[in-house]
């Protein structure tokens, strides 16, 4: 795998995508994280962000 091919995910996402009343946020951050549930790169989560 290339530094290309690795991704972070902000821990802001997942909160987003989880809060129904975050408005167009909770829209967006649903797309990010489907797009990532479908893709073939996985996203990475870093300790220090969680």
């Amino acid at each position: 795998m290339n530094d290309a091919e690795r991704i972070f995910l902000d821990a802001n996402i997942l909160v987003y995508a989880h809060d129904k009343k975050a408005g167009d946020k909770h829209v967006h951050a649903r797309e990010i994280v489907t797009s990532f549930w479908s893709g073939p790169i996985f996203p990475r989560l870093s300790v220090q962000v969680l």
